[in-house]
């Protein structure tokens, strides 16, 4: 393998990647609004903070608050030498656009170390631009770029590691999946994989290697948050281990404890379990599994039961799609285990073309085909068709984020006009009501009409915009006029403007 098809291959992958770019303007849902948000206040000289609080897990005192008490940093920060360029949309993406390339580039390697096929790394390669579901997403100040590189890298570190013994891999491990776990913290099991490999192998210069490197790339996270906090980590994310159903997230009065979640009975329990699990396999066979190579990818993954990185790959796949199942049962299938899925399309991709070279190699011998041909034309085939899967996806998704944010801007040109004070308001999604509008933003709860008039009233927000996303509680007052404090006064399509009495 030599340099000249390596940089062709970053260079299409990042066009790719940069023509996407260009057709989203700006975020259109909640994540890429929220790690958007706290960047470009990072780089305005704003600080790790929030003027907005989208769920009511830990309620904070006053507005802004501080920042990534639930979410975690890189994303944002990842994005924040880039907002000086006129404070444009576009210009944060460029960072998750050339890490994508280059994850790209790595997971076509690696299928060339299995195979040493020049067919295989160009097939990879062209898999991992058109990757089906996940086509849209990769330049997004998101979590799907900077984990999917890092898990990624941890993972064949650790197979590299498990090979040669080492301890300079664990140093690439450890790092690379502390980056996963500062991306997203169902990092922590890729953490948890890297500092067992060598305890399990009694190795103590792997394992002073290992720590070491975890230590060094988490000290500034645990810094900031005792100086915050008061606490190493936050601890928001692990009460949503006690949700008896997603909205639980934006109730504000709602108790989770392990003792209310044991009260929920255990039939509730099982069958919110069982309902995870089809869930997250529909998502394993769909879209990390491209649908049409999940079939190759299970041969493939049999030829290579012996391959230190795939016993890795497979493990670290299994215990994530368990911890989105029965542990964070419903953030896992709302979106969890889709963001995290990432880290594993490289060696999907890779196993999947090993799969089909072998079958094709059965199906040939019984039927007189010309099997190098073949190979080729079912490799290019198979590029085809997810090149054509990705495109509708883009499609689709670009439609409905171009349009996301035009009720917001309304809403937020009547407040200006209206409130030249600006007082907060309760909406459905308030990261990105922010980034529209910047008028300071909270959830609206998941509470009847009475509750949501006791949090305006503590975070002095004088209006709730509702639209037929509303919360359950709130169905009431989104087909009337008025009820219990609040009183209608614009409209935009489906979107409704209450002002609290008195305000």
């Amino acid at each position: 393998m030599t340099f000249k098809p390596l940089g062709f291959l970053f260079l299409l992958a990042l066009l790719v990647r940069l023509g996407t770019a260009v057709l989203i303007p700006e975020p259109g849902y909640m994540d890429a609004a929220y790690y958007a948000a706290d960047g470009l206040r990072l780089a305005d000289g704003d600080g790790p903070t929030e003027p907005f609080v989208w769920n009511y897990l830990h309620p904070p005192d006053a507005l802004p608050q501080p920042a990534f008490s639930y979410w975690m940093p890189l994303p944002s920060l990842l994005t924040v030498p880039f907002w000086t360029w006129g404070k444009s949309y576009l210009a944060a993406q460029i960072p998750f656009a050339i890490l994508s390339a280059l994850w790209v580039v790595g997971g076509a390697l690696l299928a060339w170390q299995l195979t040493r096929r020049q067919r295989t790394f160009w097939g990879a390669g062209g898999l991992l631009i058109f990757s089906g579901g996940y086509f849209p997403f990769w330049t997004l100040p998101e979590t799907f770029t900077p984990y999917a590189l890092c898990g990624a890298l941890a993972l064949w570190a650790a197979g590299r590691y498990w090979d040669t013994r080492r301890a300079t891999w664990l140093l690439l491990g450890g790092s690379a999946a502390t980056c996963a776990y500062l991306t997203r913290s169902d990092g922590l099991l890729f953490i948890g994989g890297i500092l067992l490999l060598p305890l399990w192998r009694r190795d103590l210069k792997g394992m002073s290697a290992a720590v070491g490197s975890v230590a060094l790339c988490l000290s500034p996270w645990l810094s900031y948050n005792q100086h915050v906090r008061g606490t190493l980590l936050p601890t928001g994310g692990m009460r949503t281990l006690w949700l008896k159903g997603y909205d639980e997230l934006y109730c504000y009065h709602c108790s989770l404890s392990w003792r209310d979640y044991l009260a929920w009975g255990l039939p509730a329990i099982l069958a919110s379990k069982w309902h995870a699990l089809v869930w997250n396999a529909q998502t394993l066979w769909a879209v990390i599994g491209y649908v049409f190579l999940a079939p190759l990818t299970l041969v493939g993954a049999w030829r290579l039961r012996r391959n230190a990185t795939y016993v890795m790959a497979w493990g670290m796949l299994l215990a994530l799609g368990a911890a989105m199942t029965f542990a964070f049962t419903f953030p896992g299938p709302r979106g969890g285990f889709f963001h995290s899925g990432g880290a594993f399309l490289p060696f999907v991709v890779a196993a999947g073309l090993i799969g089909l070279d072998r079958v094709t190699v059965w199906l040939g011998a019984r039927r007189a085909w010309n099997i190098p041909q073949a190979q080729q034309v079912f490799t290019v085939g198979l590029v085809l068709i997810a090149a054509g899967i990705s495109l509708t996806m883009l499609q689709t998704r670009v439609a409905e984020w171009r349009t996301a944010n035009a009720p917001y801007r309304q809403a937020g040109a009547w407040l200006t006009a209206h409130d030249p004070q600006h007082a907060p308001v309760l909406v459905g999604d308030p990261p990105r009501f922010w980034y529209v509008t910047r008028i300071t933003a909270l959830a609206a709860p998941n509470e009847p009409p009475a509750v949501v008039t006791e949090v305006a009233r503590r975070y002095g927000a004088g209006w709730l915009l509702l639209d037929r996303n509303r919360p359950r509680p709130l169905a009431a007052l989104y087909e009337s006029e008025s009820a219990a404090s609040w009183t209608l006064v614009a409209s935009w399509g489906d979107l409704r403007l209450y002002r609290l009495d008195g305000f």
